[in-house]
C-alpha cells in the first residue's frame, strides 16, 4: 500500500504522515469555503460573505489517495497486441486477393472500390479495438 499526495502527488510509503518531498501532511484534509469576489476564507458552515453578499464556494486540498500498487492497472495486457495488429492486417490481404484475383470478372472501378472500402473497414476495425483497450483499462 503507498499514499499519494495531493499537493505534489508524490508516491509515499503507507505509514508516512507527511510527504517525503513537499512536506504536505497525508492524513488530513483542509476544507474551507472562499469569497469568489474578495478572496477571504471562512469556515465551512458560513454560507455568504458578510463583506460582499457573494455566495461562498468549497475550496482546499483533500487527504492522500492510499492505493495498491499491485492491484492498479499497469498498462495494455499482452493478449490484446497481437490480434489487433494482426486483425486488419489480414483483412486487408485477404481482399487484396479477391480483388486480384477477380480482375476479370470484377470490373476495375469496383476492384480499386472494394480495395478502399476495406481499408476503411479496417481503419474503423482499428479504432474500435483502441476504444475497447481504453474502455478495458479504465481510461474511459
Amino acid at each position: 500500500m503507498k499514499k499519494l499526495c495531493s499537493n505534489c502527488n508524490y508516491i509515499n510509503e503507507y505509514d508516512a504522515q507527511k510527504c517525503a518531498k513537499c512536506g504536505c501532511d497525508l492524513n488530513s484534509a483542509v476544507v474551507y469555503k472562499r469569497c469568489p469576489e474578495c478572496g477571504r476564507e471562512f469556515s465551512v458552515k458560513i454560507d455568504e460573505c458578510p463583506d460582499c453578499r457573494q455566495t461562498l464556494i468549497v475550496s482546499g486540498t483533500s487527504a492522500a489517495m492510499i492505493f495498491d500498487e499491485n492491484s492498479q492497472k499497469d498498462g495494455i495486457p499482452v493478449w490484446i497486441p497481437p490480434p489487433g495488429i494482426c486483425l486488419p492486417v489480414i483483412g486487408i490481404i485477404i481482399a487484396w486477393i479477391y480483388a486480384s484475383s477477380h480482375k476479370k470478372t470484377m470490373y476495375r472501378d469496383s476492384a480499386v472500390n472494394l480495395r478502399i472500402v476495406t481499408l476503411l473497414g479496417q481503419a474503423i476495425l482499428i479504432t474500435v479495438i483502441v476504444v475497447a483497450v481504453r474502455v478495458l483499462m479504465g481510461y474511459i
